[in-house]
């Protein structure tokens, strides 16, 4: 029951509709930090560590085994400071099995594959 999933992570903050997938066996670390666009779909065993923002685009697959990290420590500071980075993962991603995306980084947010105006 798919929509179920989206409708209970919705009731503890994120930003979604009921058109999306996300596996039984998807964690998400804190809910009120996710955007996920329609028609994503989360894969089995995938971590979505998102201690600052994490946004998914629309028809987005995050396939089996990812794991999404926003955050990290300072190592150059003698207290080992937490750090909190956004995630951004655009619409009509595909991101493969047992990928792993760090704190920061943004992932196909430019249409570079469409021609330019003749």
């Amino acid at each position: 029951m798919p929509a179920l999933r989206c409708a209970i992570l919705r009731l503890f903050g994120t930003k979604t509709n009921l058109k999306c997938e996300i596996a039984s066996t998807c964690r998400v670390e804190m809910p009120w930090q996710l955007t996920l666009g329609e028609f994503s779909a989360i894969g089995p065993r995938v971590h979505l560590y998102n201690l600052g923002e994490m946004s998914i685009g629309s028809r987005t697959i995050i396939s089996q085994d990812v794991y999404l990290c926003g955050g990290s420590h300072d190592y150059t500071s003698p207290t080992f400071e937490l750090v909190r980075s956004k995630i951004v993962i655009g619409d009509d991603v595909w991101i493969a099995a047992g990928a792993f995306i760090g704190p920061g980084v943004t992932v196909g947010t430019d249409r570079w594959w469409e021609p330019g105006p003749s």
